[in-house]
């Protein structure tokens, strides 16, 4: 696993700044020949919920992929919170260097097999080669398929009449057209228009790696009409936590991974999630999470969230996570990627919150 470092302070430019090209823009591709460590997950594809058109021309089609999903979860002895009291308690107990919250907690494996919808989004340039490169973009926590691009989430919330200058390098997804790359973006399990299931035992970090997984197969196979020689895998923060899990597990899924948010020194992790102020949705936003069981957490108020140049969209667009994916949060890291040999591109931004020597993940 070869990494290499960079340290532009945003990741709109990931796919075309030059220093990138020989990383994984022009990757050979190995993934079609996937490891057979575990059956690949059954994948149904819904009709077109939708189609628009993007400012650089992409035609990007909407789309409900329902996969069947088998993982090895971590039993978790552990009730949703009846109160934010009893919430923020769990929190601090959690950290706390007299309590080991984890050992009362944390079980041994479960297996947890479901269906699952998963609202995805695949954007393709015009022109676009047959055979050409598929990015797929695994958003963090509290995020949905929105982080990659935030500018039209400026442009949507007006009504489509104006756009921040501001927002232009916070859009991943235009930035990756215009360099010819296509792109399938996702709400992760629990978040969005994706399936919301049992928050503890189910929406677990592992559950989610194997997610990610049914979505690359899906790829290499061809999907909307499209066929992909090269399928690259960019994560940010917990999403790239899920892509190194996907590498360890399936070295043959992806062709190259970009990392961003990230690093693999945990000691931050107490710092950012007391910054997050976790609370449960449903009390935090009853408009938008009401419906959600008191398993699904979010940061607590504005004050919370730290993307400043973007901070009225990251705000407006937050989404949640779960005490499962809290608990299980550096699972996917628990076996190094040993086997896979592509490109590895791993950058922390220069105004990251925690630093990004300490990011928690």
């Amino acid at each position: 696993m070869r990494i290499s470092s960079y340290h532009r302070p945003t990741i709109a430019f990931l796919c075309v700044a030059p220093g990138l090209s020989h990383i994984f823009c022009h990757a050979k591709g190995h993934h079609k020949s996937p490891s057979h460590k575990h059956p690949v997950p059954r994948a149904r594809v819904s009709e077109p919920l939708h189609t628009r058109k993007t400012n650089t021309g992409a035609k990007c089609t909407a789309l409900t992929i329902s996969l069947d999903v088998s993982a090895s979860n971590t039993q978790l002895s552990l009730r949703p919170p009846e109160s934010q009291a009893e919430l923020t308690s769990l929190i601090s107990r959690f950290f706390s260097t007299s309590e080991n919250v984890t050992a009362q907690v944390v079980g041994g494996p479960k297996t947890v097999s479901g269906t699952y919808d998963i609202w995805s989004e695949l954007c393709v340039p015009n022109p676009f080669d047959d055979g050409g490169e598929v990015q797929l973009l695994v958003h963090g926590i509290p995020f949905d398929h929105t982080y990659w691009s935030f500018a039209d989430a400026v442009s949507s919330a007006a009504g489509g009449t104006r756009r921040l200058d501001i927002n232009q390098a916070y859009n991943f997804i235009d930035a990756a057209h215009k360099a010819g790359r296509a792109t399938l973006a996702y709400d992760r399990l629990g978040v969005g228009k994706s399936s919301t299931p049992e928050g503890i035992n189910v929406v677990q970090a592992t559950t989610e790696v194997e997610i990610a997984y049914g979505m690359t197969q899906l790829l290499s196979g061809g999907l909307a009409g499209y066929r992909f020689g090269r399928v690259v895998g960019v994560g940010h923060s917990f999403g790239s936590i899920q892509l190194i899990g996907l590498a360890a597990q399936y070295p043959h899924a992806v062709d190259a991974l970009v990392l961003t948010g990230f690093t693999a020194n945990g000691t931050a992790r107490p710092m950012a999630f007391s910054g997050f102020g976790t609370t449960i949705a449903a009390e935090q936003d009853p408009t938008r999470f009401d419906d959600l069981p008191k398993s699904y957490v979010t940061t607590q108020a504005a004050s919370n969230d730290e993307f400043s140049a973007v901070f009225e969209q990251h705000v407006r667009t937050k989404s949640t996570f779960t005490l499962g994916e809290f608990f299980t949060l550096r699972a996917p890291l628990a076996e190094p990627a040993r086997k896979f040999k592509g490109p590895v591109y791993l950058m922390a931004g220069a105004k990251a919150r925690p630093p990004p020597s300490l990011h928690p993940e």
